[in-house]
């Protein structure tokens, strides 16, 4: 039997809006790519509807792999359902990622021990090589962070959430729902603002971008989608 993952990223409805989980859907489409990962793994529907901790809980079955998208308004809510976790399901392999990680680990694992894995930066790789040596490897209690800050990327290398279909069969299951998006054109920043999550987070001063046809593409997919919201993360 494939390993289950599930991927949490808990956003804050305002009304009937909500963001799509941008974050989840780079980390699966990435992973997909890779054969390892499609023959030995099962990825299953997003968690990122804010709800009570039972009810989420209650979403989880036999759960092999929960990484989590960590930003100052779910920290709190990821680690109190990370730690349920590991309760009911000791042998989950917990990955914590986004701007929540440090760079060091400092005390991070001493103060939150049921976390296996961090990952600081960019997310992409990372995450799918951690899957691949969780097939040969114990990674549980490792209490790694793991970063991959490389320069020479074409960022087209990560298939679009949208555009892959990731995203499908919640416009069919919430139709209550007004969707929300975010975009990015490019990464990184040549200056070091400290008030931002580029000039803090990462070493990286040269800016890489998406084509003007990925770009495009995305774009008619909102379009087509009828998104009337969107936020440009660059």
């Amino acid at each position: 039997m494939k390993r289950k993952i599930y991927l949490n990223e808990f956003n804050i409805p305002t009304n009937d809006t909500v963001y799509l989980p941008y974050s989840s859907g780079l980390m699966r489409a990435y992973a997909e790519t890779r054969e390892e990962i499609r023959n030995n793994f099962e990825f299953q529907n997003f968690l990122f509807i804010r709800d009570t901790l039972e009810n989420i809980l209650g979403q989880y079955d036999d759960a092999d792999v929960a990484a989590f998208s960590c930003s100052v308004w779910n920290f709190e809510l990821s680690l109190r359902l990370a730690e349920e976790l590991k309760k009911k399901y000791p042998g989950v392999l917990i990955i914590f990622g986004g701007p929540q990680t440090p760079k060091e680990k400092g005390d991070f694992f001493e103060k939150y021990p049921f976390i296996d894995i961090g990952i600081f930066g960019e997310g992409e790789r990372c995450f799918a090589d951690i899957l691949i040596r969780s097939l040969t490897e114990d990674l549980r209690g490792k209490h790694e962070i793991i970063s991959r800050d490389d320069t020479n990327v074409d960022l087209d290398i990560f298939p679009s959430p949208y555009t892959a279909g990731l995203y499908e069969y919640l416009f069919n299951k919430h139709k209550d729902i007004k969707f929300k998006a975010i975009v990015e054109t490019n990464r990184s920043c040549p200056f070091m603002c400290t008030f931002c999550f580029w000039g803090k987070g990462s070493e990286i001063r040269k800016i890489t971008y998406h084509s003007l046809d990925y770009i495009q593409k995305e774009a008619e997919w909102l379009g087509n989608h009828k998104i009337e919201y969107s936020f440009c993360a660059d």
